[in-house]
């Protein structure tokens, strides 16, 4: 490559990377925190707990082999375009190793709907709808460790797609040679 060409290469990196630093923070948005009680111990049947609810200040929650019960209720607004509604559970140690992954289940209005862990810990909403959430957690045998939020977040879909077809096509780039064929003819784009 000519001096011109290593210097466009080097902008075009650090653009692209910036770029990509900055995308995710646009996919979601915050709508809204929820308030939640908890938590409240051991699951002893299939029902749901009735009495010790209390609301949670958010302080961290230790156990070793601990089980948990967390509950809110809240409303999704009304249908926008392009837009969905996630709720997100995180316990301050997601993508982290599972050795120490809090395990949970998600039920909302009354169904047992997914598993949470600190890899899956979103799940898709209806929008304009009332949910009952209960939320059954377990720490694991190693003195585990979480501090629970969960919160509706706006779900841009077409900022989501441009941010995967972009991260796609640079690790893509990273791995060619910078003088080969299939380097030159995806670079422009």
């Amino acid at each position: 490559l000519s001096l011109k060409g290593v210097k466009i290469m080097a902008f075009w990196k650090d653009k692209v990377d910036r770029i990509l630093e900055s995308l995710p923070f646009r996919i979601y948005h915050e709508f809204m925190e929820l308030e939640i009680c908890g938590p409240v111990g051991y699951k002893t049947d299939n029902s749901f707990p009735t009495d010790g609810w209390s609301k949670y200040d958010g302080r961290m929650i230790s156990g070793d082999d601990d089980h948990y019960w967390f509950r809110t209720n809240f409303k999704t607004p009304e249908a926008k375009d392009g837009v969905r509604y996630m709720l997100l559970i995180t316990c301050g140690k997601e993508n982290q190793g599972d050795a120490t992954n809090p395990q949970g289940i998600l039920y909302l209005n009354g169904k047992m709907v997914q598993g949470i862990d600190t890899h899956h810990y979103y799940v898709y909403l209806e929008p304009n709808k009332e949910y009952e959430l209960y939320h059954y957690v377990y720490l694991a045998l190693n003195q585990s460790s979480i501090n629970q939020k969960m919160r509706v977040v706006e779900f841009n879909e077409a900022t989501e797609k441009l941010y995967y077809d972009i991260l796609v096509a640079h690790n893509s780039l990273k791995t060619m040679d910078e003088n080969s064929r299939e380097f030159n003819i995806i670079m422009p784009y």
